[in-house]
Formats: C-alpha cells, structure tokens, sequence
C-alpha cells in the first residue's frame, strides 16, 4: 500500500427530501512526509497540490482517474494547480 500523505473529507446533514448542508470536515497531513518533500525540488509546489486536493475532499470533490487533474489521489508530476492546462510542466 502507498504513503498517505493527506486526507481530507466532510459530513452532510439534511433534511428528509430536504436540503443539505456540509457540517464539519478535517483535512490531516503526515508532517514527516511533508517535510521531506519540502526538501526536495519544487516541493512547496507539491505540497501545495496535496493540500489543494486534501481541501476538495474536504468541500465534496471526489477522487479522478484522469491524471492530469489536481483531484487525481497520486501526486502527478506538473500538475499543482486546479486547471491541469496551466500547471503541467
């Protein structure tokens, strides 16, 4: 299995056939990962995509497949923003 180096989510409550609403949510980061990318070239880039991605759990994004998106759950080379287009390298 594969460093976890954030994790992000929320929880809704609602009415029955009603509106609902985000109620609390948290986002964890594994300091020790963290610091060792911020060691590393264009770590703070890095570390920001993960938090980017930890806070779109955490507002309701989920998951992508596409690996040219911000919201994929692995850290991509290039992509550190939410619109791929301008973030690739």
């Amino acid at each position: 299995m594969a460093d976890v180096t954030g994790e992000g989510g929320s929880s809704s409550v609602g009415l029955r056939n009603g509106p609902s609403a985000y109620v609390t949510g948290s986002v964890e980061l594994d300091a020790g990962q963290i610091a060792s990318i911020l060691q590393c070239p264009d770590g703070h880039q890095v570390v920001r995509a993960v938090v980017l991605h930890e806070l779109g759990n955490l507002v309701g994004l989920g998951n992508v497949t596409a690996v040219n998106q911000l919201m994929n759950p692995q850290v991509q080379t290039g992509v550190t923003d939410c619109d791929a287009a301008t973030s690739r390298a």
